[in-house]
């Protein structure tokens, strides 16, 4: 089970790419994955998010897997032999992603999480509305 989010073209490249066909609604069966694809072997503009359930079997896959991208042995070529095998669901995760991987995505999580924090939520907010005044 891989959670999945689509993405622009120009962040894919970045990221994986998934062969998905639809079952319903959020629910897509993935039957390949690229790592960081060049633009012409992407797949579609569903990437992971970097959450998934796998099964025990990954481990005998990952144990035959050759390195990939930066030489390292990557999950996610692990994920496509098994997508490719067995196929896996990817479910189109509907809230809102944040890109844990570059400072900006960090920072927008860490600022509406302040924000929602019933301890420091309205004080958070205050010094925001304060600190935009100077931009």
């Amino acid at each position: 089970m891989l959670g999945v989010k689509e993405v622009t073209p120009e962040a894919i490249t970045k990221y994986s790419s998934l062969k998905v066909d639809p079952i319903h609604d959020n629910y897509y069966k993935c039957t390949d994955m690229v790592e960081k694809p060049t633009p012409d072997k992407i797949l579609s503009l569903f990437s992971i998010l970097g959450r998934c359930v796998l099964t025990p079997d990954i481990f005998d896959i990952l144990d035959n897997t050759q390195p990939g991208a930066g030489g390292e042995i990557q999950l996610t070529d692990a994920m496509g032999t098994m997508a490719r095998s067995k196929g896996m669901v990817a479910v189109d995760f509907t809230g809102t992603r944040y890109d844990m991987g570059n400072k900006l995505g960090i920072m927008q999580a860490s600022v509406e999480v302040a924000l929602r924090h019933p301890e420091i939520g309205d004080a958070f907010r205050a010094y925001l509305k304060e600190i935009s005044k100077s931009l």
